[in-house]
């Protein structure tokens, strides 16, 4: 299940949901081809990894929160982009063509013991 980022409460959830296993939260522009070529890959990737939480926020629809992600986090906004928190912080992101299989699996394979 992907839950829908709807509140400057929510990013409070994933970093207290990420003390306890990973999430991931995806950046989406209903807008952009690139953006929903990476949204395909991201619900592909959370269909067969359960190991993780996972969220999505629309940047257009809900730009204030898009926005308050990166002034809390420190990780410039982008669009599309994949954001990782573990152990209550955001430790990887990746964006646009970046966000692929390979890539996440990689790049996520070694925050996980």
């Amino acid at each position: 299940m992907i839950h829908r980022y709807k509140s400057r409460e929510d990013l409070d959830k994933i970093l207290n949901a990420s003390q306890d296993r990973p999430v991931m939260l995806f950046k989406h522009s209903t807008a952009c081809p690139v953006s929903a070529r990476a949204w395909r890959v991201f619900n592909e990737f959370a269909n067969e990894n359960d190991q993780f939480e996972y969220w999505h926020v629309y940047v257009i629809e809900d730009r204030p929160l898009s926005l308050d992600i990166q002034n809390r986090t420190g990780i410039r906004h982008q669009s599309p982009q994949v954001i990782f928190f573990n152990d209550g912080e955001a430790i990887w992101d990746d964006s646009h063509f970046a966000i692929n299989h390979n890539n996440l699996n990689e790049s996520l394979a070694e925050y996980i013991a």
